[in-house]
């Protein structure tokens, strides 16, 4: 019988290659009966949403190690409302066992690891009593304030495994229907990255918010234009 952990794990494999593929996901938190009663576990895109919910998470870049038969990934992420700072790290084969029993080459490991590593840091960082309230509203019915973005334009079609540049961030935004050209983005210190947006852009403020997220960057409430940091 499949454990709670491998269960959760494939689930969550589902959901990265789902939204790699620019599939709305719903799903926070997975339920499914184990040991003969029901368990609860937090979905991949439960975890960032109830992050997004939480607020203050910063996340840092992914360090990927990539040995001859997986990659390893660890990466930092600060609680800046406690000043707590936590590593996530995860460890993912680069083949994969089909229900035939063939293994073959995994082309999406990397994309794997990397989302599994945030994932991991963000949950450690989250408060259990957080995560009941978060669990709670969703039961109640109340998860479509939670768990989707409110328009389509609001979803990550690519997650960003790319370096902090002018020129890459605009082409991710690009590559996610933004229209990058159209953002000034300057490097204000060699440890910062402000991207401020040119015109207001209402209509894709969330999808904005989204990438911005994905890249590990937050919302920087000091200023009045619309300025993420990193």
């Amino acid at each position: 019988m499949s454990s709670r952990f491998e269960i959760t794990e494939k689930r969550d494999e589902d959901q990265i290659l789902a939204e790699a593929q620019g599939i709305i996901i719903k799903e926070m938190f997975y339920k499914f009966p184990l040991g003969g009663k029901e368990v609860t576990g937090i979905s991949w895109v439960g975890t960032k949403e109830i992050a997004r919910k939480y607020g203050g998470i910063k996340m840092g870049l992914p360090s990927v190690t990539e040995l001859e038969d997986c990659f390893v990934c660890s990466i930092q992420a600060e609680d800046t409302k406690n000043g707590v700072t936590l590593v996530g790290s995860n460890v993912q084969s680069k083949t994969m066992n089909l229900r035939s029993g063939e293994v073959k080459p995994d082309p999406f490991a990397y994309i794997k690891v990397v989302s599994k590593a945030q994932r991991n840091a963000i949950r450690a960082l989250i408060p259990e009593t957080f995560l009941l309230k978060m669990e709670k509203a969703f039961s109640e019915g109340n998860h479509q304030q939670t768990s989707e973005p409110r328009k389509e334009e609001s979803i990550v079609k690519i997650p960003w495994h790319g370096q902090l540049g002018i020129a890459e961030i605009k082409q991710y935004f690009i590559d996610n229907d933004l229209p990058g050209e159209d953002f000034k983005i300057r490097h204000d210190e060699s440890s910062k990255m402000f991207i401020i947006d040119k015109a207001p852009f209402v209509k894709d403020f969330d999808l904005l918010k989204l990438l911005v997220f994905e890249m590990g960057g937050e919302y920087d409430r000091d200023h009045k234009k619309t300025v993420f940091r990193y």
